[in-house]
């Protein structure tokens, strides 16, 4: 399976009246603090606390970089210990800006821990590099218990093969930046935004009421969780616990008429022979009614 990931277009400036039309570029510290007031003012820099401070910082990494000021706040993020980083679409943008990249061409291949991210960069007048990024990557490097690995698996690929890739042929560019997810922040959507962290569906629990003073089990609803129950209830009826079948009626009369029919019958069975027996159910006439009765 293979899924191109979409490279950010070169496009360049409209034009407005025959004239392009040129962003505002401060040139003086005073007017990057007047912007960046102006920014914060308006609340468009959420991400960075509306501070105005923390704003000029960002416009001017990126304009060190040849990002326009807005474009900065969008592609930048600032961790907890205040470290900037450049998401891999910023990276892609300043070295597409400087004219000098010549080639590049990426992918996402391969299944499971075979799966990977592959980046190929030429820059002029240099040959041609690869780099490449897996899950078995990942394994190593202890990501996959991280949160955002589980719902953006590709989209994590392909961010660290393009920071590998282009800070390996453009430090002088680049200046040695990492890609937020290297430094512990967020993943970036194509604007800048943080995408939300992943957070696992909700499995609802099915409950064993268990006899005398032990506490119930539990076992999620679902498909292999339904299995484990069941081998659960018969082994424990195996193992002298009729009592189970009968504190659990409802709850084996369900799982009989959810498709398990065969198999609670013969943990049924299994339990009735035990109590006729004369097992530690006093009542054993009734208890055995109990566990056979239908709706």
């Amino acid at each position: 399976m293979t899924a191109a990931i979409t490279q950010l277009p070169v496009t360049q400036a409209p034009r407005e009246g025959g004239q392009l039309v040129r962003p505002i570029i401060p040139r003086t510290y005073q007017e990057v603090a007047s912007m960046a007031a102006a920014t914060c003012k308006g609340g468009l820099a959420r991400k960075y606390d509306n501070d105005p401070s923390k704003v000029a910082a960002i416009m001017l990494s990126g304009m060190e970089l040849g990002l326009k000021p807005l474009a900065s706040l969008r592609l930048f993020y600032v961790t907890p210990e205040g470290q900037p980083s450049l998401s891999a679409r910023g990276m892609l943008a300043v070295v597409q800006n400087s004219g000098l990249l010549e080639t590049f061409t990426d992918a996402i291949e391969g299944e499971g821990d075979a799966r990977e991210a592959m980046v190929t960069v030429k820059r002029r007048g240099g040959p041609r590099i690869v780099r490449t990024f897996s899950m078995t990557d990942a394994k190593k490097a202890g990501l996959l218990g991280k949160q955002n690995w589980a719902k953006y698996a590709d989209r994590m690929l392909w961010n660290r093969a393009v920071s590998f890739a282009l800070n390996d042929v453009f430090a002088d560019i680049l200046g040695g930046l990492y890609e937020p997810s290297e430094v512990g922040g967020p993943v970036l959507d194509d604007d800048g935004h943080e995408l939300p962290p992943f957070e696992p569906p909700k499995v609802q629990q099915i409950e064993v009421i268990m006899p005398g003073d032990m506490d119930p089990m539990y076992f999620n609803q679902t498909k292999r969780g339904v299995e484990e129950l069941i081998r659960f209830l018969a082994d424990t009826v195996l193992d002298g616990g009729a009592g189970v079948a009968l504190l659990n009626v409802e709850l084996f009369d369900r799982l009989a008429k959810a498709g398990y029919a065969q198999e609670i019958a013969d943990i049924r069975d299994a339990a009735r022979r035990q109590l006729t027996a004369g097992g530690d159910e006093p009542d054993t006439a009734h208890t055995a009614d109990e566990i056979n009765q239908e709706d």
